[in-house]
């Protein structure tokens, strides 16, 4: 990949973890989330994961860069949601389907796990 190929990638990438970041900043400090506005965000995440993530994995892509941060906060979002406004069933659907297109099965795989224990203990 050329160098002006891989600055724009991060770039890109650093721009991601800024949204990101902001979305966990709201849901952490919003006090009260309408079920329209947490049903927008979920659907948001589920997006970013869907445009970043889905195949084909090009190596180096922003998609490898970004892999274990889009899953997390959609884990962790969608968690938070849980808890405050369960998600509408189109979105229980969404959210269980979209993922068995991602090549990133291995780190999606290691979040499940991981979110799964942390609830457990």
């Amino acid at each position: 990949m050329n160098p002006a190929a891989h600055e724009t990638i991060h770039k890109q990438a650093v721009l991601c973890h800024r949204v990101l970041r902001r979305i966990q900043d709201v849901v952490q400090q919003s006090v009260v989330i309408d079920r329209e506005t947490w049903e927008a965000m979920l659907a948001f995440l589920l997006a970013i994961n869907d445009a970043l993530l889905a195949p084909p994995a090009i190596k180096d892509d922003v998609g490898d860069q970004l892999c274990e941060r889009v899953l997390g906060v959609l884990y962790e979002i969608w968690l938070v949601a849980c808890v405050k406004c369960f998600p509408s069933p189109p979105l229980w659907k969404t959210f269980r389907f979209k993922p068995c297109r991602f090549p990133y099965s291995f780190v999606l795989i290691h979040k499940e796990l991981t979110y799964s224990l942390g609830t457990c203990v």
